[in-house]
């Protein structure tokens, strides 16, 4: 049995997110051969999954899907099995989100120790204690002060301002995790776009997150190949990115990074794309 998420109760920490449905669960199958498989999953969200392949291909002919149905609130439709066409879109065109994740992808392989703005603190690889990052205006890239695997277990807030952002780096080798630990947003304005955790360096990195509380962090895993971003008992608002994502007991809203800040030419259409996981998933095993 999975264990339980633990509170937020710590000062400074932003408000929790919506316990009811946003609409906003959409995700996306972007490469042809892709596929994606629902066990006893919920989805509500304005558009559903779509696919970069056919319907056939991207659900195994909709055999991937047990037990799993699909709210768009479209006149108080009810909870129903998804079908090609409702719930699952076909041959989606993601040339453009592709060729801009690249881009996302190159700007951060590219960055060097000069590049880096700040570390985040940790005993031996593990935050143990109640932990606020402060980030000044502008684009932070941080990175954890060891070379050790990386466990969140206390509240790891990212305190800044509006304009404060966030890229937190997974280096070579490096596998990120919580457990019994939250991954949130301060009080001092900063927005639920504003914090990224992303695994970059082709060295298959794993991000495991479990037992956990999400707020206005998103995590992408773009190392490729065996690399895997999992979650498991979280509950949150968060944005999942990555070639092999697993997904349990999950209640998930969206906080997609927002892109624009990142010197890449038209990367800020990413933003408000159905890139990966985005938004609101209710899910007892995925």
């Amino acid at each position: 049995m999975a264990g339980s998420a633990p509170a937020v109760s710590s000062p400074g920490v932003a408000p929790t997110v919506s316990t009811t449905p946003t609409y906003d669960g959409n995700a996306a199958v972007t490469m042809t051969d892709g596929t994606v498989k629902l066990s006893d999953v919920n989805v509500y969200a304005d558009s559903g999954i779509d696919c970069a392949g056919s319907y056939a291909d991207c659900t195994v002919s909709g055999t991937n899907f047990s037990n799993s149905f699909y709210d768009d609130a479209a006149g108080g439709s009810p909870l129903r099995s998804f079908s090609n066409g409702d719930g699952v879109n076909e041959n989606q065109d993601f040339t453009t989100v592709n060729t801009q994740l690249t881009a996302v992808k190159n700007f951060i392989a590219g960055l060097t120790g000069g590049d880096i703005t700040g570390t985040i603190s940790t005993t031996s690889g593990d935050v143990l204690t109640d932990t606020t990052v402060n980030l000044s205006s502008g684009l932070n890239i941080l990175t954890f002060d060891t070379t050790s695997d990386i466990t969140v277990k206390a509240n790891l807030i990212f305190q800044g301002m509006a304009d404060a952002f966030a890229i937190v780096l997974v280096q070579d080798g490096q596998n990120f995790g919580t457990s019994q630990g939250n991954l949130v947003i301060g009080d001092d304005g900063i927005g639920l776009n504003n914090v990224l955790i992303v695994a970059n360096d082709g060295s298959q990195s794993q991000i495991d997150i479990s037992n956990t509380i999400v707020n206005g962090v998103a995590l992408w895993d773009l190392s490729g190949g065996d690399s895997n971003l999992s979650v498991d008992n979280m509950t949150g608002c968060t944005q999942l990115v990555g070639s092999d994502v697993d997904i349990q007991n999950v209640r998930l809203s969206r906080c997609g990074f927002d892109v624009s800040v990142i010197p890449v030419p038209g990367a800020a259409w990413l933003f408000g794309s159905a890139l990966g996981l985005l938004g609101w998933v209710r899910a007892r095993r995925a």
